[in-house]
């Protein structure tokens, strides 16, 4: 059904004196103002929650020198001897388990499941640990000729 023409048009027009212009003005910025903070404030909130939590703290610390490639001796200070390389070591040493394997193969029959092996795989790429895989049987093909 198609919408007639309008029969007249009326306009109506609304005038503000320069101080209610003004405090218009206010009010718009200080709602921006307090939008953004709620944005920022989203992102902020569960960062703080997380730097009270040690294990947060220390994925932080991880992420950061394996980021830079810089060794910030935080880690070994809290005498926790955590490096990228040793954690990629361990790593790569579960990867090559037989019972990895058979959890990986078990995880595969599911979306869920092979999502988290997909998961793992990026991860797996990331920290150098498919590099680190490749140059171990790189070695034992060498010790073996």
């Amino acid at each position: 059904m198609t919408k007639r023409k309008p029969d007249m048009v009326h306009e109506i027009r609304i005038s503000l004196q320069d101080k209610q212009s003004e405090q218009l003005d206010s009010m718009i910025a200080a709602i921006m103002v307090r939008n953004l903070g709620q944005g920022v404030g989203g992102i902020l909130t569960p960062l703080v929650a997380g730097l009270s939590d040690v294990t947060f703290c220390v994925v932080i610390i991880i992420l950061y020198e394996m980021v830079t490639g810089k060794d910030t001796g935080i880690l070994q200070l809290l005498g926790l001897d955590i490096t990228l390389a040793s954690l990629r070591d361990s790593w790569v040493a579960y990867r090559n388990s037989p019972a990895y394997e058979a959890e990986y193969t078990s995880r595969a029959s599911s979306v869920t499941g092979g999502l988290v092996n997909i998961f793992e795989n990026i991860i797996f790429s990331l920290t150098g640990g498919a590099t680190a895989n490749w140059m171990q049987q790189q070695e034992q093909a060498e010790s073996e000729n």
